[in-house]
Parts: structure tokens; sequence; C-alpha cells
């Protein structure tokens, strides 16, 4: 079976009627039907978002600017700034949060905010090392010890947030049902699941 082009699905945000090039990035809205309404164990589902890789690289070359070397003051850091080297230690961070291929570190997720996590713990700890995380494409194992050791010293209590989180949402569930028994609506057992706070770090 051939489809044509205005009947196959978008990549981009599952729809159809237009191609990938067409699409303008809506949210795509499934159609869950009432069973899903009834079922208890389904998550809110999250669209997806589309950014701009270059309007991404402007935002960050902006974040990090202010933050080591702030207008009309003297940078902060031991040694010279060199805007694409942070962002080459930022895509190197990303990769400690996982993705569809590597693991994630347990204490990090992408889903509870830990890019702002590792972004604040960046900000916070580059100034007292004495170079960057990475350098042409290799790592630098000596800043990047430093750098997990930091990150070790808040997994607890990154742990104990993401516990008591889950006991609130258990507490939720249990109290959602209990409604819907007593006759308060099938909506009330469905609770969004809050996310991780992603300023531990500065907690």
């Amino acid at each position: 079976v051939v489809l044509k082009p205005e009947e196959r699905k978008c990549y981009l945000c599952g729809k159809v009627g237009h191609l990938p090039s067409e699409c303008t990035g809506d949210d795509q809205q499934p159609d869950l039907g009432d069973d899903a309404e009834e079922d208890e164990n389904m998550l809110e589902m999250k669209p997806f978002q589309i950014i701009s890789l270059p309007v991404l690289r402007e935002y960050l070359i902006e974040q990090f600017t202010t933050a080591f070397c702030p207008p009309n003051q003297k940078c902060i850091l031991p040694f010279p700034f060199d805007i694409e080297r942070v962002i080459d230690d930022f895509v190197f961070m990303c990769f400690f949060v996982g993705n569809d291929f590597l693991p994630h570190l347990p204490s990090l997720n992408i889903r509870d905010g830990s890019i702002d996590q590792m972004i604040c713990l960046y900000v916070e700890i580059l100034p007292t090392l004495t170079d960057y995380l990475t350098c042409q494409g290799e790592v630098n194992l000596v800043q990047v010890e430093v750098f997990l050791d930091y990150l070790g010293r808040v997994e607890d209590e990154v742990f104990r947030r993401r516990l008591a989180r889950d006991d609130r949402f258990k507490q939720q569930r249990l109290q959602g049902r209990y409604i819907n028994q007593k006759g308060g609506g099938a909506n009330s057992s469905r609770t969004k699941r809050p996310l991780e706070d992603a300023n531990v770090l500065q907690a």
C-alpha cells in the first residue's frame, strides 16, 4: 500500500495532511477515547517539543556569558572564557541525563528537570576548576572527576525528594480512587505527576 503525501503521517507532530518540511510544530492531541478516562494507570501524556538549534545556541551563549562574564565586570573564571568550549561542555553534560541509546545516571533524569540541574551545577563549579570539562572532543578526566564528585554530594537530597514526590503521588492516586468510588467522577483519579525540583542544587 502506497500512501499519498497528504495521507502520510508527519514524523514531527504525528498528524497527517502535510509533509515534515511543512510542519508548523503544532502539538499532537491524541484521541484516547472514553476508555482512557477510566484507565487509572495512565499518566498525563506530554507533547513533543520542537526546538531550533541556532536559537538554542543563542540562548546558551546569552546565559553562560552573563553567568561567567557579567556586563561591566571582570570574568569570574580563573582561565580565559571561551563560549565554544562552554557549549562543548554543555553537550557533554547532556549525556549524563541519557537519551534513546544511553542510560542516564541514577540521580539524573531529563523528565525531572536534570538539564536545569546540570546547568546550575556547571555555573557554580566551573569557576573552581582549572580548565573546562572537554577540549576538542576529548574529556578532561581530572575536571570531570571533580564535577561528578560535586554531583555525588547532592544525590542523597535528589533521591529523598524523589521518594517524597513518589509517596505524594501514590497518596493522590489512592485518594482519587476513593473519591471516584464515592461518586467523585472518572476524572478525579487522574493526577498529573509533579516534576522533580530542578533547583535542588541551589537549595
